[in-house]
């Protein structure tokens, strides 16, 4: 009996941009007909034509393809969304007949209705949420053909900044037997019983999928990180009643392993084994690494018993002209230049990312905060968020979850109830980490979400650290989001830096009567109740004192090129630019060919200061971060 199959199912899907309306015939045949399993009309159906269609490969993104547009947002880079049709036609093989047959994927944007041979097997919700579907009941074997078809809103948004549009992740067939590890069915909690020893609770899920009660045995292979045997374990059987999911709980002790760090990242990983008399009949694995965390709020974050100050980046998922089906060599890439830089913390802004990127974050010792898109308490809300927790829950490089970002409610008592419910279902599932959240007004109020958080983020707000910190001084605080203040970044080949510099240094000439005093007191966050008037130097002050005193985390607004709320968002607002004695326009801004637009960074910024001096203050200043995205 062959183990598990997964099996890519990226390549030769047929797209179609817009929706394809089905004539309706008000009939008592078609209505009574078409209201029957499997006879959703038009493009579901196996007789439908799509020849015409263009064929692409996953991941996809329709959205970066589209000419910038006016009409659009500058929030999405001036890209439209609307809707389109995925269609994929394929075979399985006889072989697979009384197997479990699920398909897997790992992200659609925005909203989508997926139908399978002719029905709606699914409805998608979140852009950055993976989903698995069931089709053992409904799949075709051998000659017979079976149509997968995906239905993408992309109209819908789940945030303020470009989310594209499309099945911008990979889809999967997985094949298993009748019983089987479950999807995310391994989970792993360590701990540091003495100094250089350790306790292993490895706990697997197991599907029983047959008419009968089975007796199970589980084996269990570590192998540490230079891919030696370091310990295997055979538990004794266990009965897995018919038809339902049984857990078996593996327990052992390590001596000495070898520690997960920022600077040694150490990945062990696990390998288990399902046996039905002596028959292997499943197999799965995962990554794990010993290392311990912890927050104080004197001491700040503490990775392995010591203090560690991180600087971190508050990143979007998207890469510029790519968009957001980002190639998985991408995401490796985008942590070598953030450990490159310094950086050794990456926040997750503000939705799961690829599970691609964790695995990165995992090989090079970045320190991540996993953040959860939708701040919901409704069934589909807490899907959400638990399969958040159940997919990373094993990455050694997650230390916090965030259960939101800016929310209005997040200063209210109804904030507060709804942040409680999401720490409780994080802990059920995973209670080695913090429940930390965003907050950006409401932190002083008597009802607020910040008391059902381990740790408060705070977003901007600099002024309110004291208060909080006196008013909770057991709560760990850390800069969730913050201006990049001290750096521009951005890096550039050299000719193009020459470029900039010279241009830079016109710029400067001209505008040079124009630039404010840096000590000049100015409104920090206009548009924000809270407020107050700090000059630039006071602000980086202010910064460094948290370092300093608390011992905080510090997450700066930090982007490579990406679509929206970047230089365009800024340009929009600023309409009579002096480059040269011309006048700047959106328009102009807009045409020009993006990597003269990167070169002319330090030029615009140098603008932006002039046009302020004039008096133009921006609606949302704290966004003018050189090239930073929110």
């Amino acid at each position: 009996m062959s183990t598990r199959v997964s099996l890519s199912m990226d390549k030769d899907w047929s797209f179609h941009p817009g929706d394809v309306k089905e004539p309706l015939q008000m009939t008592h045949s078609y209505i009574y007909n078409t209201s029957k399993a499997g006879a959703c009309p038009g493009v579901p159906q196996e007789d439908f034509d799509a020849r015409e269609w263009e064929t692409v490969n996953l991941p996809h993104d329709w959205a970066v393809r589209q000419p910038f547009s006016e009409a659009s947002a500058a929030n999405w880079g001036y890209k439209s969304g609307g809707k389109a049709w995925y269609r994929k036609v394929f075979a399985i093989p006889e072989k697979y007949r009384d197997k479990e047959l699920t398909i897997e994927f790992e992200g659609v944007a925005t909203h989508a209705v997926v139908y399978f041979n002719g029905s709606v097997i699914h409805r998608n919700f979140s852009a950055y949420t993976p989903f698995q579907i069931d089709i053992s009941d409904r799949a075709h074997f051998g000659s017979r053909p079976n149509v997968l078809a995906v239905f993408v809103d992309a109209d819908v948004w789940e945030g303020w900044w470009y989310e594209g549009a499309g099945i911008y992740r990979h889809v999967w067939l997985n094949i298993k037997n009748p019983i089987h590890i479950p999807q995310y069915g391994l989970s792993i909690r360590m701990e540091e019983t003495s100094e250089n020893t350790w306790k292993v609770n490895l706990f697997t899920n197991v599907c029983n999928q047959t008419d009968k009660d089975t007796e199970v045995r589980i084996s269990t292979t570590l192998v540490d990180p230079d891919q030696e045997l370091e310990v295997n374990i055979n538990n004794e059987g266990v009965i897995c009643e018919a038809g339902e999911e049984s857990q078996v709980e593996t327990e052992f002790t390590i001596e000495d392993p070898k520690v997960w760090d920022i600077e040694e990242p150490n990945i062990y990983e696990v390998i288990t084994k399902v046996f039905v008399e002596d028959e292997l009949v499943d197999s799965d694995r995962t990554v794990c690494g010993f290392r311990t965390i912890a927050m104080d709020p004197e001491k700040g974050f503490l990775l392995n018993g010591r203090p560690v100050k991180l600087f971190g980046t508050c990143n979007h998922q998207d890469f510029g002209g790519i968009g957001v089906a980002v190639p998985d060599s991408l995401h490796e890439y985008r942590i070598e230049r953030l450990k490159a830089m310094g950086s050794n913390a990456y926040r997750c802004a503000h939705g799961l990312p690829h599970k691609e990127l964790l695995d990165a974050c995992d090989k090079m010792g970045m320190l991540v905060i996993d953040e959860n898109r939708n701040f919901e308490t409704s069934e589909e809300g807490l899907e959400q968020l638990r399969t958040m927790v159940l997919r990373d829950r094993n990455h050694p490089s997650v230390i916090m979850y965030s259960i939101f970002n800016e929310e209005p409610l997040q200063g209210t008592e109804e904030g507060r109830r709804m942040a409680r419910t999401m720490r409780e279902e994080i802990r059920a599932l995973d209670d080695t980490r913090f429940v930390t959240g965003a907050m950006h007004g409401g932190i002083d109020l008597e009802e607020s979400a910040v008391d059902s958080l381990d740790v408060c983020g705070i977003n901007y707000q600099t002024e309110q650290y004291d208060s909080f910190h006196k008013k909770h001084p057991d709560m760990p605080v850390f800069a969730n989001e913050y201006l990049n203040v001290f750096t521009t970044g951005f890096h550039y080949a050299f000719g193009v830096a020459i470029l900039a510099m010279v241009l830079s240094l016109v710029i400067f000439v001209i505008n040079r009567k124009k630039f404010p005093d840096p000590s000049k007191k100015v409104a920090a966050k206009a548009g924000d109740a809270t407020a107050v008037e700090m000059s630039a130097q006071e602000v980086r002050q202010r910064m460094y004192a948290l370092f300093a005193v608390f011992g905080v985390v510090i997450f700066f607004w930090f982007s490579f090129h990406q679509n929206g709320l970047t230089l365009t968002y800024f340009a929009k607002e600023y309409t009579d630019l002096n480059l040269f004695g011309m006048a700047i326009s959106a328009e102009l801004f807009q045409s020009l060919n993006p990597i003269f637009v990167v070169s002319l960074t330090p030029v615009i910024m140098a603008v932006f200061a002039a046009q302020r001096a004039k008096g133009k203050e921006p609606s949302t200043p704290r966004k003018i971060a050189i090239g930073m995205a929110q």
